[in-house]
């Protein structure tokens, strides 16, 4: 039998107890029959939290403090968010059969809800504090009973659990030139359901052209080229004034979806940064989430951040000549360079060089030093697509590029052909069988003709304030500049005056600089040159550069040069036998310097003076040209040395020598031929012409006694014996 006991105060403050034992039918029901209510289990509470002050009194139980959310769990029909819980017990032994209770609004059959014999477990969603709900139980006919769970004022709600992010490689450190995958870990382990989600990044302190390639990993295995595609984003941007990389993906702009609770899944990436950095990249990204697709704005659910690490670039820098001249060998260096901040490649490294549209024929030679050996450059290159290409150090042994690093290779090349060669040089970072270029230069080599400067006058022999005439040919000449200006730079002593297209220089004391002007291939320079003093000093002609190269000689000669003293004036007397004018005499001067003389003097006045003006310094032989007269001969051997200014002692020439000149045997004789010749011309008239044979011997315009008797006073008189004791 079931004994039922009630106790009932009065308002009296008796208190009255009834006590029922026997079979409890449904007809005996009345307001003895009565259910329980208590809170279910840690429903509500938040683990690791404070402990919630619950009450249960008076059917009546009560929550205050921090409530718990909970996620959407289909299996056993439960919504997301923050719920409490408490169990309904009917009475003991009760036939619930026929039971119904009334909770949100809608009715339910115990027996088809119970979740024990006797009991229902019931978990009221909180949405706002405070809040409470009527739990209206019908045990059967008009007898019911009333349960009230309440969220008391003071109460909060717990948030859900957010995402996560979380990535073990994403810092790097990333090498310039080197792909290098990283991934995000994401996962919503307990969070909240979202009906999409997409994420945002940025990458501050970045643009694009520091990044040679961004990549994604998409669904279907692929990887794709951030940006390629609308639903992963990728531009430059500016964050806090810094220029930036940002974008988006996870099917941007409209996002996937669902985002379930526990969902997990994995972003993947691939970058290749071009440019490296001395400072960390910081990185965000964030995760942003809609409940309902009809949302318009997205709410941010998580933010990873992280410092990316990027190593320095290791860099290859040169140094060359302006220009290079074929056949003459050039002066190159090759450096590199890795920085503190640099990575550490070790030996797997390679150095590649490619020299654009060339051939083995038109390089001479190119050669390198590395520490003291002499590495023959052009013998590791091989003639490929019309290019000269190779390997100058290999990987796994040839040197270790630590950080920091610094190696400075001395190379020199001499060309053939003249052409721009354009080089690019590689550093090759080696990982098993990849190979990464993290390192390039690429420079141009400027090759002219070598000009040849040709001068057959200069160096040469010069008189001492005796303008020459000149022609510097400057052959071979290669189009360098517009104008195709150079500097023609004569070695010549102070004072020296040239002439050039119309200009006069006067040297200095390191000679003459002389613009020109120069057409491709062959110039001829035409020049005076006038050297005011004595000098046997060397002259050089150089070709200079005076824009490109400053002060580069191109091209250059040196040769002996002299420039002989100039005598100004050297005067003389003649006096004539038979003759009281003295005219028509010539002396001649003839040196020993090829090239000078010989000099004539003035035919003579009638005083007998005559003069030489302007001739070197030298030791002259001197001879005499006066027709009808005995002359002076080279066989006489009568010199002088001349150094400066001078006069030639007198002289007094002996008549008769009708037949003077052109005659086997009578030119220096006074002899039978030139008596002859007066007789034949005996009573003639005379004559001045010079270039004759005649009788009038005296130049008195006849032929008359006075020529006979000079021819006979005279007979048999040579040159010779005629001036024995003269000397100049």
């Amino acid at each position: 039998p079931t004994c039922v006991e009630a106790t009932a105060t009065l308002a009296g403050g008796t208190v009255i107890t009834k006590k029922y034992c026997g079979d409890l039918l449904p007809s005996d029901r009345s307001l003895l029959l009565r259910g329980t209510i208590e809170p279910d289990g840690g429903t509500g509470q938040v683990p690791g939290g404070d402990p919630l002050t619950i009450t249960n009194e008076n059917d009546i139980v009560s929550y205050l403090g921090l409530i718990e959310w909970y996620p959407a769990d289909e299996l056993i029909g439960r919504t997301e968010g923050n719920r409490v819980g408490v169990e309904i017990n009917a009475p003991t032994t009760f036939d619930t059969t026929g039971t119904t209770f009334t909770v949100f609004d809608d009715t339910y059959s115990w027996d088809d809800v119970n979740d024990g014999d006797n009991f229902v477990w019931i978990y009221p969603k909180v949405t706002e504090v405070p809040q409470e709900w009527d739990i209206v139980v019908n045990w059967g006919g008009d007898i019911s009973q009333t349960f009230t769970v309440k969220v008391l004022e003071g109460s909060t709600l717990n948030t859900a659990p957010l995402p996560t992010i979380t990535s073990t490689d994403v810092v790097g450190p990333y090498i310039p030139g080197v792909p290098r995958e990283f991934t995000f870990n994401v996962s919503n382990a307990g969070g909240a359901y979202y009906a999409l989600a997409t994420f945002d990044y940025q990458i501050v302190g970045v643009s694009k052209a520091d990044i040679a390639s961004f990549e994604y990993y998409n669904e279907l295995g692929q990887w794709i080229a951030m940006g390629s595609r609308a639903q992963e984003t990728y531009v430059d941007c500016t964050v806090g004034g810094v220029a930036s990389v940002c974008g988006q993906f996870g099917w941007a702009p409209g996002g996937f979806g669902p985002f379930p609770t526990d969902f997990a899944g994995v972003s993947q990436f691939r970058v290749k940064f071009l440019n490296g950095k001395v400072d960390p990249l910081p990185l965000t990204l964030t995760l942003k989430g809609k409940k309902l697709g009809t949302e318009t704005e997205w709410t941010v659910l998580q933010t990873f951040t992280a410092n990316i690490d990027v190593y320095e670039n290791v860099l290859i820098t040169g140094t060359a000549p302006v220009y290079y001249l074929v056949g003459d060998a050039g002066e190159s260096t090759i450096t590199i360079t890795n920085p503190d901040g640099g990575a550490p490649y070790g030996n797997h490294i390679e150095f590649n060089l490619t020299i654009l549209g060339a051939v083995k024929a038109d390089i001479q030679s190119a050669t390198c030093t590395y520490g003291p050996v002499t590495l023959d450059i052009l013998g590791m290159l091989s003639e490929v697509g019309g290019n000269l290409t190779g390997t100058l150090f290999p990987a796994d042994g040839a040197f270790e590029v630590g950080a920091p690093f610094g190696l400075t290779i001395p190379c020199t090349m001499v060309f053939n052909t003249a052409k721009d060669y354009t080089s690019t040089s590689e550093m090759v970072y080696v990982v098993g069988a990849d190979k990464y270029v993290v390192a390039t230069n690429t420079a141009t080599a400027v090759v002219y003709p070598k000009p040849a400067i040709v001068s057959t006058l200069l160096p040469g022999s010069f008189q001492q304030a005796v303008a020459k005439d000149i022609t510097i040919n400057v052959n071979n000449v290669g189009l360098m500049d517009t104008p195709n200006n150079f500097t023609l730079h004569l070695s010549l002593p102070e004072g020296t005056k040239v002439v050039y297209d119309g200009t006069t220089y006067t040297c200095g004391t390191s000679g003459c600089d002389i613009p020109v002007d120069l057409a491709l291939g062959n110039n001829a320079l035409a020049l005076t040159v006038t050297f005011m003093a004595p000098s046997t000093a060397d002259v050089t002609i150089s070709l200079v550069d005076p824009d490109i190269d400053p002060g580069r000689v191109l091209a250059t000669i040196t040769g002996p040069n002299v420039v002989h003293a100039n005598v100004a004036l050297v005067t003389g007397t003649v006096t004539m036998q038979g003759r009281r004018t003295y005219t028509y005499a010539e002396f001649t001067l003839t040196g020993t310097q090829v090239g000078y003389g010989p000099y004539p003097s003035t035919r003579s006045d009638a005083a007998g003076a005559f003069s030489f003006d302007n001739i070197i310094a030298d030791t002259y032989t001197v001879t005499t040209d006066m027709p009808r007269y005995l002359n002076i001969t080279t066989d006489m051997a009568k010199t002088i040395a001349l150094s400066g200014s001078d006069s030639l002692n007198a002289l007094w020439m002996r008549a008769g020598n009708a037949v003077w000149f052109g005659h086997e045997v009578s030119n220096n004789t006074i002899d039978i031929h030139d008596a002859n010749l007066v007789g034949t011309q005996w009573g003639g008239a005379g004559s001045t012409d010079l270039n004759i044979w005649h009788g009038d011997v005296n130049f008195d315009d006849t032929v008359d006694i006075r020529d006979l008797a000079l021819v006979g006073g005279n007979f048999e008189l040579t040159s010779a014996a005629a001036y024995t004791d003269w000397l100049p």
